[in-house]
């Protein structure tokens, strides 16, 4: 067994394996095709790469288990500070990929 980290096909199949089968039981509930969302999730995760708390798409707000600041340090072009600024995103923080899968559907549906 090897300690390296999968290779791209691998982890789509990882990520297909956990988060498929979630959406195909919560996506009906929206009337949302399992498919579309998950092929959101792809795009807002790096295939599964970056995930925070179940928050597979990047959502930003309050989840069921609070919230997460993230700060990013970006190029402002100011002088002050040396140009740099904390760009700084409030990441909802979920239980489960079903709260995530909920909260999204939810989101895309109103």
């Amino acid at each position: 067994m090897s300690d390296s980290p999968p290779n791209e096909a691998q982890q789509l199949a990882l990520f297909t394996a956990d988060l498929l089968p979630v959406l195909e039981h919560v996506c009906p509930q929206f009337g949302l095709d399992p498919i579309a969302v998950f092929n959101d999730a792809v795009k807002a995760s790096s295939t599964g790469r970056n995930i925070v708390h179940h928050n597979v798409w990047q959502m930003e707000g309050v989840g069921d288990t609070g919230f997460l600041l993230s700060y990013t340090p970006i190029y402002t072009g100011e002088i002050t500070e040396g140009g740099i600024k904390p760009f700084v995103r409030k990441l909802a923080k979920f239980s489960s990929l079903e709260a995530a899968a909920v909260a999204y559907c939810r989101a895309i549906s109103a």
